[in-house]
């Protein structure tokens, strides 16, 4: 049997860290992996002479130690970057190596983690906790830039990692949702808690009579200072329980913050509860906390949104039943729908304090069946976990490989407009890149300066267009995404010319760009300018029909330039594929076909739940530039012929001509209709409309070729979703949207109702969706896709 060596990385157990609930996990988890019985693995612990070792570690004979020699703190105080690679500075060589705390060392002189390559082992495998920065993005970089960048050159570590262990089944679809990381090269282990969180845990005499002094009836949380943990919440529902059980109850806040507190104390007066009602602790060590969950009615833990949710489990090990948010991690971690609450919800968390408080069997039964779930989340069983997943690393890349793929490329240059440019492009790559920097590292070269980049990921991955001889590895393949506008792709054309490559055409009918092709201030090829100026050009004096032949022979010269320049030319779908040979007459050799994926790096934790509420009116979402082609009159007259009492409110996601939206808002007022037109939207705006939506509607009776992003986001979200039957739109399924291949007055508000009326319709429609984009536009197809086609010789 082959010994695999591994390193695990010790930062978060030594350093900043040692003291809170990360240091324990990384901790604990190293120990539970040494006092498992094998031999397939061999560990070494990586410390740093200026952060404490756990003596448990220390003294352990099986574990071998590399140390990393710093300097004083003396020194790192005035040259702090020397932490930054100081990592590759370890005299010596593993296998793999474990990092137990990967977004380790922000701005300390103690201890850090590995960013980038690690010259001293083949393999690395982060364990991630959460990515709430990321989720919240708002609250955590908008008024610290300088950490949003440390943070996202951390994400690149996980990115680009070989595997990664998560803590929680919500944390890996987070890495999936929003670094775009294949599934397969996420194993979940779990999370436990110390020991003495236990039924039968015998505690001392003294902290006995602490939890005495709370009496026989109280509730209790955790709560530490974070916008996620709600406790107004619970103060809110608890205030509103009926008089007899408030009277002999209370609510007990763990929390040691004392400044923090006083506002709940005083936000709880405001809500007439008593001084007495609600006790707050200060800190108290682990016997103490789990004494205290043992002998609460209830563990109410109403957080937004948790990683994994420690509090809960500590709970429902020490005895007692935990009332959960249904966000994030915390279902899977209590494993009972029953004792699930929505946090925005005081009448459903008060539904169950009353249930707790007055129903004992229902209570005793549940935490029963809390405390068998919780036994996945022992020590062991993550320690054998983790073990395996480390045994197995190489099995588990995500990449499909076949016969015809020879190699995947170690470097991949790329070309296109990059945010903060309002294009759907620009928003692509951001989660483009994320997936395809998982097997090959990307290099991003923009038409402007990295500075001006909006997204640190991409920035972090980019280089300047002006310095880009010196970063460019010889044979190494480049990606063009291309569109229709000619002042964002214009700079792509000189490196198409150059370095060939594969083109990604987002449009197909690039009309706009080539009537471009020959201003002075759209620089193009000479191999290009040559043949534009060859064609005859337009004149006033010429008629309309022979003025549009010279378009579209003026269009076919610029398309057959791109064929004959690029290796491979990718569409989204087969008919832009057929419309380009259509256009064109080439063959389809060099043509391909990859899957959109998902447009956006921002996508909902849950299945959005549309309820079709009859006290408020449903609402319908056009998403897109509003156009002519997309018929958005057609929906106006269509709601304008159902019964009043029905009538959803149309919400246009957009912008467009301000003449059409005028007359859009004087034909809906003259057919009571109500409609709102949003104007431009950010991507997070546009993102929180649409899954806000109850339906949504995508027509376009003019093809471009392109496909349609806002349609895949909103099957993504589960909305039941209505498209005309026209060219990419034509490729979904049946089973997971209303095509309509005749878009008319009639046509659309038949099917506006039929969703209204038929609510096992819309369920059947939104499962669909769901596991159609799951299956057919994920990120690791689109990522194999395209590794697949660079690693393919052309014939």
């Amino acid at each position: 049997m082959t010994t695999k060596s591994v390193a695990i990385d010790l930062q978060g157990a030594q350093g900043p860290s040692r003291n809170r609930g990360i240091g324990r996990y990384v901790h604990m988890l190293f120990k539970s992996m040494l006092e498992l019985s094998q031999d397939d693995l061999r560990y070494s612990a990586v410390i740093s002479p200026n952060a404490p070792i756990p003596k448990d570690l220390f003294n352990t004979s099986e574990l071998r130690f590399a140390t990393l020699d710093l300097p004083p703190k003396a020194y790192l105080s005035k040259h702090s970057s020397y932490l930054d690679d100081y990592y590759n500075r370890l005299n010596a060589k593993y296998d793999t190596v474990l990092i137990g705390s990967p977004f380790e060392g922000y701005q300390s002189l103690e201890t850090t983690s590995p960013s980038g390559a690690i010259s001293w082992a083949d393999t690395s495998v982060p364990i991630v906790y959460d990515l709430i920065p990321l989720r919240f993005p708002n609250l955590y970089f908008h008024h610290n830039q300088a950490y949003e960048q440390w943070y996202f050159s951390k994400l690149d570590t996980l990115i680009k990692a070989n595997h990664l262990l998560s803590i929680s089944e919500a944390t890996k679809q987070d890495l999936v949702d929003l670094l775009c990381v294949h599934p397969d090269k996420i194993s979940v282990i779990g999370a436990g808690v110390p020991a003495n969180f236990r039924t039968d845990f015998a505690y001392s005499d003294d902290v006995r009579a602490k939890c005495a002094s709370f009496g026989e009836n109280y509730f209790i949380t955790v709560y530490q200072e974070d916008h996620r943990k709600n406790p107004e919440l619970l103060l809110r529902a608890f205030a509103s329980l009926p008089f007899h059980l408030r009277l002999y109850s209370k609510i007990v806040v763990v929390t040691s913050h004392n400044e923090h507190s006083k506002t709940l104390k005083d936000y709880a007066y405001s809500l007439g509860l008593e001084d007495k009602s609600v006790v707050i602790t200060g800190y108290i060590n682990d016997e103490e906390l789990a004494c205290f969950y043992s002998n609460a009615t209830a563990m109410v833990f109403p957080s937004i949104y948790e990683g994994f949710g420690l509090p809960a489990l500590e709970a429902i090990l020490a005895g007692t039943l935990a009332l959960v948010s249904d966000q994030s991690s915390l279902p899977e971690v209590v494993g009972t729908s029953e004792t699930l609450f929505n946090p925005y919800d005081e009448e459903d968390l008060r539904t169950l304090l009353v249930k707790a408080s007055e129903d004992k069997e229902w209570s005793r039964n549940l935490k029963e069946v809390q405390l068998e779930h919780a036994q996945r989340f022992r020590w062991p069983e993550i320690a054998s976990r983790a073990h395996e997943s480390l045994l197995h690393i190489n099995d588990s890349s995500g990449l499909v490989r076949d016969a015809n793929s020879t190699r995947t490329p170690k470097k991949i240059f790329i070309t296109s407009p990059v945010p903060p440019t309002k294009s759907g492009i620009a928003t692509y790559l951001s989660s483009w890149v994320r997936a395809l920097s998982q097997y090959a590292d990307i290099v991003v070269v923009p038409d402007g300066s990295i500075e001006s980049i909006t997204d640190h990921y991409l920035a972090l991955n980019s280089t300047d267009k002006s310095h880009f001889d010196t970063f460019y590895v010889d044979n190494a393949p480049f990606v063009h995404h291309l569109g229709n506008q000619p002042f964002y792709h214009s700079y792509q054309l000189e490196f198409i010319e150059r370095y060939g490559g594969v083109v990604v055409l987002h449009d197909v009918i690039l009309d706009h760009f080539s009537d471009f092709i020959g201003r002075s201030d759209i620089p193009i090829p000479n191999s290009l300018k040559d043949l534009i100026q060859a064609l005859p050009r337009p004149r006033a004096d010429m008629d309309m029909a022979y003025i549009a032949e010279l378009r579209r022979l003026r269009l076919r010269t610029f398309l057959l330039w791109i064929w004959e320049q690029s290796t491979f030319v990718v569409f989204h779908s087969e008919h832009a594929k057929h419309l380009f040979m259509q256009l064109t007459g080439v063959s389809s050799e060099k043509l391909k076909v990859s899957p959109l994926g998902q447009s956006t790096k921002v996508l909902t934790k849950a299945p959005v739940e549309h309820s079709f509420a009859p006290s408020a009116p449903t609402t319908i979402v056009i998403p897109g530039f509003i156009d002519l082609s997309k018929s958005p009159f057609t929906a106006v007259h269509a709601v304008g012929l159902l019964e009043r009492s029905i009538r959803p409110v149309i919400k246009y996601l957009g912008t467009g001509d301000e003449t059409l939206i005028k007359s859009l808002n004087s034909t809906a007022k003259r057919l009571a209709v109500d409609i709102d037109v949003t104007g431009y939207l950010d991507d997070s705006s546009f993102v929180q409309q649409l899954s806000n939506a109850d339906i949504a509607i995508v027509l376009r009776s003019h093809d471009r070729g392109e496909s349609s992003a806002v349609a895949h986001l909103a099957l993504a979200f589960g909305l039941p979703l209505i498209v005309e039957a026209n060219g990419s739109f034509d490729e979904f399924p049946g089973s997971v949207c209303i095509k309509l291949n005749k878009v008319d007055t009639e046509s659309l508000a038949s099917a506006i109702n039929l969703l209204l009326n038929d609510k096992d319709l819309r369920q059947e429609l939104s499962a669909n969706a769901r596991a159609y984009v799951a299956h057919t536009l994920s990120w690791a197809q689109v990522a194999n896709s395209v590794i697949h086609l660079l690693g393919t010789p052309r014939n």
